[in-house]
């Protein structure tokens, strides 16, 4: 993925059953975190991802998880007992994962971060990179 070129857009089915697309955050910043329950550092990392999701979701940010975990009951619990509120992407096939098959994903966790317009803005935002380029990407503001 071309830092500035368009994110190709997906199609997928969330959590709960509901179909679930790129284009529908259009006019948002957008994190996609692919990412498992299982990943040590996914799990480490995750309250940074939090802290930041909850100082940006009222300025249009938002998180799409993708989530590579297997047993959908771990993940449910998971999300209930740290309060992670935005959709994730599951199919229940870890590595097989469509969405991150598409996309070519061979790390967890990897984060995208796309602009308002659906353009890439980083596809490393992570660690102490992440609240900069989102605190950036809201303001609109680009760090190419």
């Amino acid at each position: 993925m071309l830092v500035g070129k368009p994110v190709p857009d997906f199609s997928a089915t969330d959590l709960d059953g509901n179909p679930i697309s790129l284009q529908q955050y259009r006019g948002k910043v957008v994190l996609l975190d692919f990412w498992a329950t299982w990943s040590g550092l996914c799990f480490r990392k995750m309250p940074d991802v939090k802290r930041v999701y909850d100082t940006y979701k009222d300025k249009g940010f938002d998180i799409i998880g993708i989530t590579l975990d297997n047993h959908e009951p771990s993940l449910r619990r998971y999300l209930k007992e740290n309060d992670i509120s935005w959709r994730q992407v599951y199919s229940g096939k870890r590595w097989q994962s469509p969405t991150a098959q598409y996309y070519g994903i061979r790390t967890i966790p990897t984060r995208w971060l796309i602009a308002r317009d659906g353009t890439l803005i980083s596809p490393h935002a992570r660690g102490d990179a992440l609240e900069k380029l989102v605190a950036e990407a809201v303001k609109g503001k680009s760090t190419n």
